[in-house]
């Protein structure tokens, strides 16, 4: 009894610090989830710069512990313990990425897209505007911020951008021929196949 005593005021002190660093890897997770690229030269006070700063709090505070738990059980067991959970908890997995807005955005009124993709095809789209910004219907707008949407052709096939929510980020694009692709067009990348033709992008800046 008293050996389990003993082995439990060695190691349980130390179990806060384990779970406490699997929360931290949570949050780091969460705010990555939260950056919207593209980031350009921001991602280097984004991301870098706080990851180091987080990295260097963490290690001061570990290392505290450590020496603090030497001095006063005078035993390098518990801080054994310490880094083997710590590295433990990085292999543990983490929340699944939640979907991006825009692709939300896409299933929800995935057949509000096909319905002006096909009046795009049939050149029913508003003859005033350009090919860079016509205008759907009033009624399928959404599909589009501000209405707009640039039509172009790509790969010998129709090629359509939808900025569904913000300017900068990403676009949900189709292509009709998307066969071998590998981008989607000019300076616009991969980030995610939504389905046969339809692809979310984004701008590399």
């Amino acid at each position: 009894m008293k050996l389990l005593i003993h082995i439990l005021k060695l190691y349980v002190p130390m179990l806060p610090f384990i779970v406490g660093f699997y929360g931290v890897r949570l949050v780091w997770w969460d705010y990555m989830n939260d950056l919207r690229a593209p980031l350009g030269l921001m991602v280097f006070f984004v991301i870098p710069i706080p990851f180091g700063i987080l990295s260097l709090i963490v290690g001061i505070i570990l290392t505290i512990v450590m020496i603090v738990s030497l001095k006063y059980t005078n035993n390098s067991l518990p801080s054994i313990f310490l880094l083997t959970g710590i590295i433990l908890t990085m292999f543990l997995p983490l929340p699944k990425t939640p979907p991006l807005p825009e692709t939300l955005h896409f299933l929800e009124y995935r057949a509000d897209y096909e319905i002006v993709i096909d009046l795009a095809r049939t050149g029913q789209l508003d003859d005033s505007s350009t090919n860079y910004c016509k205008h759907p219907p009033l009624a399928y707008q959404h599909v589009s911020g501000g209405g707009c949407i640039s039509i172009d052709h790509y790969n010998d096939g129709l090629k359509v951008q939808f900025i569904p929510i913000e300017k900068f980020y990403y676009s949900i694009i189709y292509i009709e021929n998307d066969k071998d692709i590998t981008s989607c067009g000019h300076r616009f990348y991969i980030a995610e196949k939504l389905n046969d033709h339809w692809y979310l992008c984004f701008e590399n800046y």
